[in-house]
């Protein structure tokens, strides 16, 4: 059983070029899964690897800090969903252009096995928000270096640059519209969606820091309609996103794709993974959601044409060879949502029907029908 010790340390920081604003807020975030006969003999090390993270961090903290001036109190978690995102709009007047982003040091390691880590993952991510009015526009470049990649088996590649999040939203009333790449959640599950279809996983890191880390940005055109308590939204992406899996030999690698890719080394068969829907205009996804208030309750309709994000396999004979195809089939899903708040509780559920989903049967796949529910309470 291999155990984990996972430790963030961030800087957030924002910035207004029409303002001599700096704020900056230090996260440390510790998770302990110690097993009783190992950690005395093991914490120490890890002790001194995590301290000196820790001093680096502190030393990025009192860096952004020292350029702050007139700064108001920055609360919140640069780790979460879009936290930066909503820091800069708060402070934005009706015209204005803001920078910010935020710098993240996470660094796992396994008690069993602590002088070679599971991940150091280094992150700096810039943002870019512009008011003008009715119109916005936001957008976010990461670069990430992953320090691990290099002890892993296979060949891995540590640096990796990503355009995550850019788009135009013009804001009114009664319509929104917002088009570009986005990453735009749906339903009111809390960690488990049936109907978050728009943005896939990122498989390639899945036990990122933030909701959204771990979700794949999609180009879209989304238009939402609202009065009188009911609102209309419809979504279109002009082509589909679907999910990005682990190099062979990461340690997010699922059992599954593992032993799959080493028949391939073994010459049992060849995979074959062009199939993918990313033609524009042609691999197309779509969907539509009503919402409304009724008596203390958000409830939601929603509907979503799409491509299954995690693909399924055929087994196919070709020239003698027989090779897995990856596909990504066509479904429906169909779902509700609801939540209402009690004074410091929270009553929340999301369900989906997905008829004919594909489901991967050994060797092949088929189609079946899913019936997928979650419930959740909360209290503060």
């Amino acid at each position: 059983m291999r155990l984990l010790v996972p430790v963030n340390c961030g800087c957030i920081f924002v910035a207004g070029v029409r303002s001599r604003t700096c704020q900056s807020v230090f996260i440390l975030k510790i998770l302990w899964q110690v097993d009783h006969g190992l950690w005395r003999e093991r914490f120490q090390t890890v002790k001194e690897v995590l301290m000196k993270r820790l001093a680096l961090c502190l030393c990025l903290s009192l860096l952004f800090r020292a350029g702050a001036s007139g700064a108001d109190s920055l609360d919140g978690d640069p780790f979460i969903e879009s936290q930066s995102f909503e820091v800069m709009q708060d402070i934005s007047p009706p015209s204005s252009l803001r920078f910010g982003g935020f710098a993240e040091s996470r660094n796992q390691f396994s008690l069993r096995d602590p002088d070679t880590p599971v991940s150091l993952r280094q992150r700096v991510q810039l943002e870019l928000y512009w008011k003008r009015e009715l119109f916005s526009f936001y957008g976010n470049v990461e670069g990430t270096y992953e320090g691990a990649a290099p002890s892993w088996p296979g060949t891995h590649t540590p640096w990796r640059a990503d355009l995550r999040e850019a788009y135009l939203t013009y804001d009114t009333d009664n319509l929104d519209i917002f088009a570009g790449r986005k990453i735009h959640r749906w339903g009111t599950g809390d960690g488990i969606n049936p109907m978050d279809l728009i943005n896939p996983l990122d498989m390639r890191d899945p036990f990122s820091s933030g909701r959204a880390d771990n979700r794949v940005p999609a180009w879209m055109l989304d238009t939402t309609l609202s009065g009188g308590g009911v609102s209309f939204e419809a979504v279109f992406l002009p082509r589909a996103e679907v999910i990005r899996l682990p190099s062979h030999g990461a340690p997010w690698e699922p059992l599954a794709l593992r032993d799959l890719r080493k028949g391939r080394d073994q010459g049992h068969f060849d995979i074959d993974t062009s199939d993918r829907p990313d033609r524009w205009f042609e691999d197309v996804e779509f969907g539509g959601r009503c919402s409304a208030a009724v008596k203390g309750w958000d409830l939601s309709l929603m509907a979503f044409r799409g491509f299954a994000d995690s693909p399924v396999f055929a087994q196919q004979e070709r020239g003698g060879r027989t090779v897995m195809a990856a596909e990504h089939p066509p479904f429906t899903a169909l779902g509700f949502s609801f939540a209402s708040g009690f004074g410091s509780q929270t009553a929340r559920g999301e369900f989906a029907y997905k008829p004919g989903h594909p489901v991967q049967y050994g060797a092949d796949w088929s189609r079946t029908d899913l019936w997928q529910g979650v419930l959740g309470w909360d209290y503060a």
